[in-house]
Formats: C-alpha cells, structure tokens, sequence
C-alpha cells in the first residue's frame, strides 16, 4: 500500500481510537487492511454530498445480490369469515448488482516537489485535491452514467468514466412506472408540478412522503428560494436571509452541485428531478482497494494509480417519480424569473434520458 494512504489511515485510526496502529497490521488482507480499506472507501464518499447521504454498501464480491422482502397481502380481517385464517405472505426478491471497474490517477515530477515552498507536502495536497476529484467522478458517474454512451481509447474521459455503468437518472427512465413519470416537456416548475409528483406516488408509499426528496440541482433550489423570497412572510425573510427556501408542500428540495441542468430539449435547456428517498438510491462499493504510488527514474516522475469497483441501483424503482425536462427558466417574465447559470468548463454534461 502505497505510504501516503498509509498516513491517511493512520491519522483516521488515531482520531477514531485515539491510538496508534502498527501499520505492518495492512500487509494481512484479512485483518486491518480490510478495516482501513473500507474507512478510506467511506472517507472518500463522504466528500460528495450525494453519495455521503445515499446508501452505501460495501462488498467483498465483484457480482452478487440483495435480499428484498415485500407483501401487499392483507393480514387482518373481519372475524366473521371464519372459513379460513387471512393470509399474510412475504415475497422474497433480490436486488442484482455487478460492479464495474474504474481506474484513478494523477501524476506529478520531482521539481514540483523541489520547486515549490511546500516541499514534500506537495504529495500530501497532491493526495487530497485527487480524492476530491475522485469523489466528482463517482458522482458524476453515479447521476449522468449512460452504458449507451461509446467508450474506449478513441473517446474522452467522459465518454470513458460515463460509458461503462448506467447510473440513476438511467435507470430511473428505464425502470421507473410509466404512470410515474412526468414530462414537463419544456415547462418551469412550479409548485403545480411539484404536487403532481406527490400524487403520483401509489398509495403505499404515501404513508412514508415525509421521508422523499425532490433531487435535482442548484438551479431548482434556487427557484423555490426565489419565489419564497418574493413572499412578505417570515418564511420569505428567512428565505432571503439564509438562501434556504424550507420544504415545499412538506418535502425537502436537495441540492446536487453536480446536477446537469443544461440538457437540450428541443432547443431548450432543462434538467431533470427525481422525487424518492435518498435511502432508495444505492451506491455498491467493492470492498477492496489496489492503490500504488510509483517512481519512475528514467522521467523523473511520480505515478499514483488507484483501481476500485462500484455499481449504482435503484432499490425499489415504484417508490420513484421521475420528473424530466423541466426548464428552469420557463417563466412569464423571463428575466425576474430566471438567470441561466453559465456552463461550467469542469463539468461533464450527459442527457441520460435523452
């Protein structure tokens, strides 16, 4: 294991247990290397505020499947039938994963280390604006991943980091109920829109309503923001205080920094939303780590290689509303209503559901 994610685990070890660890313990697979290897997989995902929050879980196999249990019978019953007991059966299902291999690197010379004044340090920042950017990754992944976009040498990072799994957005237009599927076909939202999402949820799922999200990105958050804001009421104080425009129609609008909103739709931009828990979207983490920082002598340079596996499912695609094309500056009066947020150079933009 390579010596700079050896601090890493040392230091998250002694912060957690407030002593050291014999860190010969991370040559046996079995013992302490799978322990940190894990808290450096969680480390990891909780720079993304996405995948921190969605569910999590780590594997030790590369291909395998998740218990589901369900029932929609009805276990209680009038006394007066009294031929038969009412029958209460649980289905068992199983949710498939199959992870998918990615690759991380990042290189850097010997004089960015010697002609710099943090001197060896480098490595260290090095180290953490990589995790950093591996988390955006993971997140891109894990929203825009499309398996019909072509991948291998010929094509960009993008193509290559988007082509290989299929991720939320995806499976939700492929999996999600027609009669929960929204298509706002260019429109902006509004607080119409947003109920209809509710009400298209089937009744077995509204008991738990106070438990769903309305997922998408900055540009929708602001939206509700701004239109709180514009209230004389507390709530639009606050709105204009704290950029937080509260709950609408008792749901929590959660803010992706990620989140594509610049997808065409005839012309137009627009976004897409999803509305489920945050519980339902998973993230399969392999629960192993090849991760190797080598010197090469001949070019005067370090290479830091990471190889990791993941998968991206939808536990229970019928407690989902996919709402897509939803143009967030469709309104009446086009400039009190909307500035387009600029495209950003950095970021990776795919339509999943185009």
């Amino acid at each position: 294991m390579d010596d700079t994610l050896k601090r890493y685990m040392k230091e998250m070890v002694s912060k957690s247990c407030g002593t050291d660890v014999d860190l010969s313990l991370l040559n046996n697979p079995n013992l302490e290397a799978d322990r940190f290897t894990q808290d450096f997989i969680m480390k990891l995902t909780n720079l993304s505020t996405l995948l921190n929050d969605v569910t999590t879980i780590t594997r030790a196999e590369c291909k395998g499947e998740i218990p589901r249990f369900d029932s929609c019978d009805v276990p209680a019953i009038g006394a007066s039938a009294k031929s038969c007991l009412p029958k209460f059966n649980i289905t068992h299902d199983v949710l498939p994963y199959d992870m998918v291999k990615y690759v991380v690197a990042h290189s850097y010379d010997q004089d960015m280390i010697d002609c710099n004044k943090f001197g060896p340090k480098i490595k260290d920042i090095a180290m953490e604006m990589l995790m950093t950017s591996w988390a955006n990754s993971m997140e891109y992944a894990a929203i825009l991943g499309d398996e019909d976009i072509p991948t291998g040498d010929d094509f960009s990072n993008g193509n290559n980091l988007l082509g290989v799994n299929d991720g939320w957005l995806k499976i939700a237009g492929n999996e999600t109920p027609a009669a929960q599927v929204i298509d706002a076909a260019g429109k902006g939202p509004s607080s119409a829109l947003m109920m209809a999402a509710r009400k298209a949820l089937p009744p077995r799922y509204r008991r738990n309503r106070g438990d769903y999200r309305f997922i998408g990105g900055p540009g929708l958050n602001d939206w509700w923001t701004e239109s709180q804001g514009g209230r004389l009421t507390a709530a639009g104080d606050q709105a204009l205080a704290t950029g937080n425009g509260g709950r609408i129609w008792g749901n929590e609008v959660y803010e992706v920094a990620q989140w594509p909103e610049h997808l065409d739709y005839s012309g137009e931009e627009v976004t897409h939303m999803l509305f489920t828990p945050l519980s339902n979207l998973v993230h399969m983490v392999q629960r192993k780590l090849n991760f190797k920082t080598e010197y090469d002598f001949t070019c005067d340079r370090y290479l830091t290689v990471g190889f990791f596996k993941q998968d991206f499912l939808i536990a229970d695609p019928d407690a989902v509303v996919l709402v897509k094309n939803v143009d967030l500056c469709n309104t009446a009066d086009p400039y009190a209503g909307c500035n387009e947020s600029p495209a950003d150079g950095c970021a990776i933009s795919h339509n999943p559901l185009a």
